[in-house]
């Protein structure tokens, strides 16, 4: 249990040091070990000395949350914003190379 937590406590302190650089693929890699490193603190029988040991660590680790939240939220903005702009330039595009079919002919006289 005590590696389990303090690899927690280490991948979160790790990721808020660099949550100004991260990319997405870091975040969710972040993520995936979270989630298993959870996981297998879910599996563990916790004693109440254990809770007692490792609580302030774990509301530690709770509370960078919201800045990490507020990152992914950054992120998913971000992208928001390029899709619509992508969105944009493909309407945009369409409009000039939208094919047509001539409905009328004309035809010049030789003099």
């Amino acid at each position: 249990m005590h590696s389990l937590v303090h690899s927690l406590q280490a991948i979160t302190e790790n990721m808020v040091a660099q949550l100004d650089y991260v990319t997405e693929e870091q975040i969710i890699f972040f993520i995936d070990q979270r989630e298993q490193l959870v996981q297998q603190l879910q599996q563990i029988e916790i004693t109440e000395a254990d809770r007692e040991k490792y609580g302030s660590i774990v509301q530690g680790v709770l509370k960078h949350d919201t800045v990490i939240t507020n990152k992914l939220e950054e992120l998913r903005s971000g992208a928001s914003d390029d899709i619509q702009k992508v969105n944009v330039a493909r309407v945009q595009n369409t409009a000039y190379s939208a094919p047509y079919i001539q409905d009328s002919y004309y035809f010049d006289k030789k003099k």
